[in-house]
Order: C-alpha cells, then sequence, then structure tokens
C-alpha cells in the first residue's frame, strides 16, 4: 500500500492535483498547516512519504468538489435527489462523489443538505484511497470519473444575491404600519442589512446575533412577533441558507 501511494501521490502531482499528507490510519493532517501545504512538488512528496507510510490528503475546491454520504440513507438521499452515477470512492461508512468545479465559489458544509451528507469544498479536503481510515478500512477508488455538479446540488451551494427588486421574493413588508413601529422597522431594517452583507461561512453567526439583538425590541415593538421572525428567515435566506436552517440558527 505504502508504494501505491507513492505512486498515485507522484501521479496526481503530474495532473496538477496538489497533496498532502496525514498521519497514518488518521484524517489528521501531518504537517504544520493542514491542506494548505499541498503541493505538486515530487521532490517534496518523495520527501515525506519515504518517512512514513502517510494517509494521502487531497485539497477540495481546486480540481474537485467532494459530496460525501456517510450512511446507507444519506446515500439514498443522494440516489433522490438524482445522482445516479457511480461513486468515486468507498469509504468506511458510505460512498463520496468528486464533482466538477461550479461556476461559482462552493464552499463546503456539514449536515445542511440531510443529516451524514457533506460538501467538502473551497477551504476543505478528503482522504483519498488507498487510505486506511482510523476504524480500520481501506479507501477504494470504484471510479475516477470527475462528475458534472449537479443541478439539484448547485441550487443548495450556490450564493444567493438578495435583490430587493425581484419579484420572486416574498417577504413581510416591514414598514407594514399595522404591525410594526416606526422605531421597531428601523431597527428591524438595520439588523436585517448586517445579515443580507454577511459573508459565506458566518451567515448562520449573524442570523443569532440579529435574532438576539431583536428579542426584546421585537417583543416590544411588533404587534405579531412572526412578523419579525419572517422578516429574518427572508434574510437569510436570500444570502444562503434553506429556510429550516435559517430558523435554525435564529433559535440558538
Amino acid at each position: 500500500v505504502f508504494c501505491i501511494s507513492v505512486c498515485l501521490c507522484l501521479f496526481f502531482a503530474r495532473e496538477g492535483w496538489p497533496v498532502f499528507p496525514c498521519q497514518p490510519s488518521s484524517k489528521r493532517p501531518a504537517t504544520g498547516r493542514g491542506f494548505l501545504d499541498a503541493t505538486t512538488s515530487e521532490k517534496k512528496i518523495r520527501e515525506w512519504w519515504r518517512r512514513r507510510p502517510f494517509n494521502i490528503g487531497l485539497p477540495t475546491g481546486i480540481k474537485f468538489i467532494a459530496l460525501d454520504a456517510d450512511s446507507e440513507s444519506a446515500v439514498n438521499t443522494v440516489r433522490s435527489f438524482g445522482t445516479k452515477e457511480t461513486p468515486t470512492v468507498k469509504t468506511a461508512r458510505g460512498f463520496q462523489w468528486y464533482l466538477k468545479i461550479p461556476d461559482f465559489e462552493c464552499r463546503g458544509n456539514a449536515g445542511i443538505i440531510a443529516e451524514g451528507i457533506d460538501v467538502r469544498g473551497v477551504g476543505g479536503y478528503v482522504v483519498a484511497p488507498p487510505s486506511i481510515h482510523p476504524t480500520g478500512p481501506t479507501y477504494e477508488w470504484l471510479d475516477k470519473t470527475i462528475l458534472d455538479f449537479p443541478d439539484w446540488l448547485a441550487s443548495f451551494m450556490r450564493p444567493k444575491k438578495y435583490s430587493p427588486s425581484d419579484p420572486s421574493e416574498k417577504r413581510i413588508p416591514i414598514t407594514d404600519p399595522s404591525s410594526v413601529s416606526r422605531y421597531g422597522a428601523a431597527a428591524l431594517r438595520r439588523q436585517c442589512s448586517k445579515v443580507y452583507s454577511s459573508r459565506p461561512g458566518n451567515r448562520n453567526a449573524s442570523l443569532a446575533v440579529a435574532a438576539l439583538s431583536l428579542g426584546h425590541p421585537v417583543g416590544s415593538w411588533y404587534r405579531a412577533r412572526p412578523d419579525a421572525t419572517a422578516e429574518l428567515a427572508a434574510a437569510g435566506v436570500a444570502v444562503g441558507p434553506p429556510r429550516a436552517v435559517a430558523i435554525r440558527a435564529m433559535e440558538r
């Protein structure tokens, strides 16, 4: 397995795929900066794998995105969404599909689509065959085809841009005098603006902070608190997470 790992790492490097070592029988990086140390330098690769039989780490978001389903239920969910192709890799508990880079920045998430389904994108990595899982099984190649990024996954992962003039946005009017005071509307508008301008990776936290900030004002200024909840949820959905995820973030 050790010789195969070295040869495979060199093959990846020649194809322009950076690699880095993970600890033997582990997902933990063996270098100080983890996937940031990934390289296509054959000299460096030979130096690393001369020391120990390291597992192979592949950064995601450079040559591919990884869709990971870690249970039979998760695999069935992926199939139900429309991905019928043979998985790329068999893992210890499930499968991974390697996908082409989409036309937008795809960052990773864990469990947002469904329980047991993770997306590894920009800022992440996977452990590649023939690495050994911490529980003992060996990762296996099933099909090395890099698949097209599926439309159903793009609908989850594509960043959403908020447009006040978009007629498809069914929003609660926060200036409606029947449900809110002028002061309350201004406070809600400020918090929604912060959610709209939040960056990827910080959106759920922004929603939680906004909900906390408005907790007392909404209770005092709104005669119908669900209006405020709906408005914040709409702001969250506009910038990325599905409505159910936005609501959970607000309830933290």
